[in-house]
């Protein structure tokens, strides 16, 4: 399963249900620790986003800046106001799922990583729902040949 958890190609039953990894947009701002906070929000505004993922240098994630933490001033070290260890799910993740789950929760996304931790990218719940709606959503078990035992 790691490889899968890593998004490497899968062949078999399983291949063709879409996950998480079909509807992420891989554009999403990141920053430093010990960036200043001026920098994090201009960079992230100049690429239209509202978020800005905080990770060390090999990409692995730490943090999460959004909705008040804009707020503070603009030589705030981001880490003093980031939201630390942002819930993440895995490429592996059947993308039906990841949608139920957001949508039941009222969440607006999540951050796509690897099993080490490594961003991926980021799922808008409303990219998923689109990317939903121009496929097949029928979902059976015995399709994926798998239990949801085997797919948590």
């Amino acid at each position: 399963m790691d490889w899968v958890a890593f998004g490497l190609p899968t062949t078999g039953v399983k291949a063709g249900a879409p996950r998480v990894t079909d509807a992420m947009r891989v554009d999403v701002p990141t920053c430093g620790l010990r960036d200043r906070l001026g920098a994090a929000r201009a960079g992230t505004r100049s690429q239209g986003w509202e978020i800005c993922v905080v990770t060390t240098d090999e990409r692995v994630v730490l943090g999460l800046l959004h909705s008040d933490a804009w707020e503070h001033p603009d030589e705030t070290p981001v880490e003093a106001v980031m939201s630390n260890g942002p819930p993440t799910t895995r490429p592996s993740t059947f993308l039906d799922e990841m949608v139920e789950r957001l949508t039941g929760r009222k969440t607006p996304g999540i951050l796509i990583t690897q099993s080490d931790g490594v961003l991926m990218g980021y799922l808008w719940t409303d990219d998923a729902c689109a990317f939903l709606a121009t496929r097949n959503r029928e979902r059976t078990w015995t399709d994926r040949d798998c239990c949801p035992s085997e797919v948590s």
